[in-house]
């Protein structure tokens, strides 16, 4: 099996199809018209991204609910800060934050049920009021395809993007491969907005199935790794995200648990033990120190207590966590008849992710013209999660168009070489008779990050691991078998997590420190004390091919 060729010209190229991809795709039509937008997802649009299956809840602004209660979009940056860590742009929260509600109020007029029998149903959690908005979103992803087929945004689904096309010093298009098709696509477009999703599937997950993860598995940091290395600055690729949630039920909808986190023992654990409120979800239930710690001291398990809690939110519960799209434990709790209220429920702490990406302006703009990003794939800032997306994908598709206007298609010349040898290596995985499948690329990778680049670092295993991970790269170039275009598939995924998982090495050589947040953490054993001259963002780009960091402080909301 061979590829066949195919070209495309577009005004704006969309990379990614989940909640942000949607948001830039719908604004940059308004801007410049739906017939010159290309919306490109590996997946299928309906079901894609880390919000395949559902989101329960967007924090946000809202001045009419927010206000009454004294609390300002200033504190709101202030709480995020201090919940998620210092090394975050204010000026993105702030962003978002101002932002969010108009979004909001364009989906809720598309048919999103934002609102939950007409009002805005508002939870505490990381900010000192309630402002996680919950709200029945399981098939938001559906109704975003509604939306973009009702103003005829061309889609192109089962085309995963491998990488970038730069052209001198800006992002000229993409290629890809098909997924049901044997086609090379070369797309030339003026802008490009990259909103691939997080990077899940790093490190070995916590049990033998490997699409058993808390983020979505298809979000394998491809965007972050098809910018790093076109030359675009990266950041916060140093940092392990931790999270928790149900043992051997591994998804998102953690905080939607409406109980009491408890030690083996009946005791509870954390900072939030006074009792059940749906208005009030216990952080605890997400905080993976507070886990750890009960191991630790000999208490285990860790388990959800839901005795306590009424009907009425128990049935509320569930309605947050089917949402969120924890169907399948809703259904093997159904079908064991294992009642939460008289059944505890063990949690436990789930592999590290990165939460990191592509540094961008609050219009969405990259450091390298012609390419624009948002969503998860962004790095500076931590837990944008759907109103990141919302959000930012607006503005970055706005930013996109805008950009495009005064900008002329690059010469297909210029990049014929780079474009013809990326061909010519799929076309090898294709074609080879015997080799290593994307599996074993995939365990070498993981390994590699667990054995060097995990919870302890320190200068010699870091260079270690660098030198391990180069090497597995190498050996997968050299040796990578696709049966199929499915496998193919798999093969680019495992590719970018080697590149994702070097520079998660390179900066956490180059951070000589520790520090530690809610759910992230950076231990370095060669230099355990907090250095407050490195309370600065660190970034990462490709120069000439060779890695360049920057330090900056967090940009204030201007």
């Amino acid at each position: 099996m061979k590829l066949d060729q195919e070209i495309i010209k577009v005004e704006i190229l969309v990379i990614g199809g989940g909640l942000a991809g949607c948001m830039a795709a719908i604004r940059a039509s308004e801007v410049c018209g739906s017939e010159n937008v290309l919306l490109v997802e590996k997946a299928n649009v309906q079901r894609s991204g880390n919000a395949a299956t559902g989101v329960d809840h967007t924090w946000s602004y809202m001045p009419e609910y927010h206000e009454p209660l004294g609390f300002t979009v200033e504190q709101l940056v202030e709480d995020h800060v201090q919940a998620m860590g210092n090394l975050q742009d204010r000026d993105i929260i702030n962003t978002i934050a101002t932002t969010i509600k108009d979004r909001l109020m364009d989906m809720e007029t598309w048919g999103f049920p934002v609102r939950t029998d007409g009002e805005w149903n508002y939870v505490k959690k990381i900010h000192r009021v309630p402002t996680f908005l919950h709200w029945a979103g399981r098939d938001q992803k559906v109704l975003f395809a509604r939306q973009m087929a009702k103003r005829n945004i061309p889609v192109l689904n089962r085309v995963v993007i491998a990488d970038l096309i730069r052209e001198k010093n800006r992002v000229a298009g993409a290629v890809g491969v098909g997924v049901r098709e044997s086609k090379f696509y070369t797309i030339l477009a003026k802008s490009t907005v990259m909103t691939t999703g997080g990077i899940a599937r790093l490190f070995p997950g916590p049990t033998s199935w490997e699409f058993n993860r808390a983020t979505h598995p298809q979000c394998t940091g491809d965007g972050v790794a098809m910018a790093y290395r076109a030359g675009a600055e990266i950041s916060g690729m140093e940092f392990l995200y931790l999270h928790t949630g149900p043992k051997n039920f591994h998804k998102k909808g953690r905080g939607s648990w409406i109980g009491i986190t408890e030690d083996a023992h009946g005791v509870p654990i954390g900072r939030v033990s006074e009792g059940v409120d749906r208005k009030k979800i216990s952080i605890s239930v997400e905080s993976p120190g507070d886990m750890r710690r009960i191991y630790e001291e000999g208490r285990g398990p860790v388990l959800m207590n839901c005795s306590e809690t009424p009907d009425e939110d128990m049935d509320y519960m569930k309605w947050a966590l089917m949402n969120e799209g924890n169907v399948a434990l809703l259904r093997y709790l159904e079908e064991r008849k294992m009642d939460p209220k008289k059944y505890r429920v063990e949690f436990s702490v789930y592999e590290p992710e990165l939460r990191a990406g592509i540094m961008i302006d609050t219009k969405g703009a990259s450091s390298l013209p012609g390419l624009f990003a948002a969503g998860d794939t962004i790095g500076n800032i931590k837990r944008g999660v759907s109103p990141g997306a919302f959000a930012m994908g607006w503005l970055a598709g706005e930013s996109a168009a805008d950009h495009a206007k005064d900008e002329s298609f690059g010469e297909l010349k210029n990049v014929r070489d780079a474009i013809g040898e990326k061909r010519a290596l799929f076309d090898t995985f294709l074609t080879r008779e015997t080799g290593a499948s994307w599996r074993e690329a995939l365990v070498a990778c993981q390994d590699t990050m667990k054995g060097y680049g995990g919870s302890v670092r320190y200068a010699s295993l870091l260079r270690a691991g660098l030198a391990q991970m180069q090497r597995v790269r190498r050996n997968a170039m050299d040796s990578l078998k696709a049966k199929d275009l499915h496998e193919l598939m798999h093969c680019i995924s495992a590719l970018n997590l080697m590149h994702v998982g070097e520079s998660s090495m390179l900066c956490a050589l180059e951070r000589k420190e520790s520090r530690k947040t809610l759910r992230e953490n950076f231990i370095r054993v060669d230099y355990p004390e907090e250095n407050r001259e490195m309370d600065k963002m660190l970034i990462l780009s490709l120069i000439d091919g060779k890695p360049f960091f920057q330090w900056r402080d967090p940009r204030p909301v201007s």
